[in-house]
């Protein structure tokens, strides 16, 4: 149950804080929240982080889409395998992480991202960008970590 109910909170937080987001700050305005370290700041991201590939939004849908599809098929098939629960909470992240996104790229052509924090050449992000961040890299780090004990 926790497999189907952890994305499905990602993606309403996710989908109310842009909502807030969108309702409180016009595109490119930015909001400090702690004194030059962190920001609110409305931008609209049309390519994958760091904006690459923009100028080809298409692409990008597609590209996207097809990933989302493929990690959900697989985490289809993972979820009836007993065992692995940290493996399939990490996927179950990062699938919500994903859907949101994806969901914001289909619904409005691109995704609205808004926390900034003042770091050099630091990306623009939004709470799914840290769900797809936090589910990946910990099952990574989880998958090597398990496979040295062995």
């Amino acid at each position: 149950m926790v497999y189907f109910l952890s994305p499905l909170i990602i993606i309403l937080a996710d989908v109310y804080s842009k909502k807030i987001v969108c309702s409180n700050l016009n595109v490119e305005e930015k909001k400090e929240i702690i004194k030059n370290k962190l920001y609110f700041w409305h931008r609209k991201n049309y390519g994958f982080p760091f904006s690459i590939c923009s100028d080809n939004p298409k692409f990008v849908k597609i590209l996207t889409t097809i990933v989302f599809v493929f990690t959900v098929l697989s985490y289809l098939i993972l979820i009836p395998i007993k065992g692995m629960k940290m493996i399939k909470l990490f996927y179950a992240v990062a699938i919500g992480g994903a859907a949101s996104n994806l969901f914001d790229r289909i619904k409005n052509g691109c995704v609205t991202d808004f926390i900034f924090v003042k770091i050099k050449n630091a990306p623009i992000f939004n709470l799914a960008d840290i769900a797809i961040f936090v589910g990946v890299v910990s099952a990574v780090l989880f998958t090597f970590t398990s496979c040295k004990k062995n």
